[in-house]
């Protein structure tokens, strides 16, 4: 986790890596807006540009179908994530409000109620939603 990474590494460590990770973002960025700028006709952004547009501008059609794969997949991958995230730390909010989270044994298709504090559901390691 984060506080143990910051409390094993230091918090000058912690601070220069955000730092440089800013400092990339930035130059990514910037580098994105020259991309978009060097467009035929967009010298002062008249036109608006698309992330699609840019690809199909820049890049072969096997190439700008992949990336736009990649970015879609990538998408999609990181909204799963949260979701995962926020169901899970609305079963935590329950564990702690309410001394049980409900869910429902996919194995039996029974009601569950989780009450493990240690794991990482609150319903244990079984097949539960």
């Amino acid at each position: 986790s984060m506080p143990g990474l910051a409390r094993d590494a230091g918090w000058l460590a912690v601070a220069l890596t955000q730092a440089a990770a800013a400092m990339m973002g930035c130059a990514c960025s910037l580098m994105l807006l020259e991309a978009i700028r060097q467009m035929p006709g967009n010298r002062n952004f008249e036109q608006r540009i698309e992330f699609a547009n840019l690809l199909r501008f820049y890049f072969p059609r096997e190439v700008h179908v992949l990336m736009l794969l990649c970015y879609h997949l990538n998408a999609m991958l990181s909204l799963t994530s949260l979701i995962v995230q926020a169901a899970r730390t609305l079963d935590f909010v329950m564990l702690g409000t309410q001394g049980c989270s409900p869910g429902l044994d996919l194995v039996d298709l029974r009601y569950v109620c989780g009450a493990r504090e240690g794991a990482a559901t609150p319903c244990g390691e079984g097949a539960a939603v």
